[in-house]
């Protein structure tokens, strides 16, 4: 596409000018999402198609600019050559990749199993989540119809610990004196200072005492 010439009015001045505008120096989305393939060492749309078993047309077709990209397009595009989603989106920040730690993998029973070293494995937080946040992951199927295999489970122990009372009835991450940690639903026990902890395909563990409970901020499902 040729440069071409497009008009300005200066409206302080009140002067109407002429302002050259080439296209080609315009970044797009597109751009964007090719600096990323080649920066993850793919030499060309179709070898990244492949890798990740894209449907070519379909991810030619965002690269080239001739679909546009939208939040889930980014997300999948984010995970796959390590950039933010909001840098593919929208040109902000840069494409230097955020991620937070990912504490362990929820299982049979919603129990978290943490790992030994939870900075070896890093997530990317969801897009407008601008808090300290950690995440844990879900394997297998034993947690469905609420969390499925591959989702992510993102929340801030840092800045969202509340007292389980106030947080009855909904999903939420809890920690219990004795260092277990659960994906449970709270609800009240027999005792003021006990909790009933009941989930999906599991026996309810009766008259817990917590260490600490908070919200789940965000699932990313997979």
């Amino acid at each position: 596409m040729q440069p071409h010439y497009i008009n300005r009015v200066d409206s302080q001045h009140y002067l109407c000018y002429m302002h050259l505008y080439d296209p080609s120096m315009v970044d797009s989305p597109g751009d964007r999402l090719r600096k990323a393939r080649i920066a993850a060492r793919f030499d060309s749309a179709a070898a990244a198609a492949r890798r990740f078993d894209w449907p070519y047309s379909t991810y030619a077709a965002h690269e080239n600019g001739q679909n546009s990209l939208n939040v889930e397009n980014a997300a999948i595009y984010s995970r796959a050559f390590k950039v933010p989603a909001s840098w593919l989106l929208t040109g902000e920040g840069t494409p230097a990749r955020v991620t937070v730690p990912l504490r362990g993998y929820v299982g049979a029973g919603f129990v978290i199993m943490s790992l030994n070293d939870p900075e070896i494995d890093q997530v990317e937080p969801p897009m407008g989540i601008n808090i300290p946040v950690e995440a844990v992951q879900v394997k297998g199927s034993s947690m469905v119809p609420a969390f499925y295999e591959g989702d992510l489970i993102f929340y801030s122990p840092e800045t969202d610990l509340r007292p389980p009372g106030e947080l009855l009835g909904r999903e939420r991450i809890i920690r219990l004196p004795t260092g277990q940690m659960y994906v449970k639903r709270l609800q009240k026990g027999t005792r003021p200072d006990r909790f009933l902890l009941v989930s999906y395909n599991s026996d309810p563990i009766v008259d817990a005492e917590i260490e600490w409970a908070c919200p789940v901020k965000f699932v990313q499902r997979a």
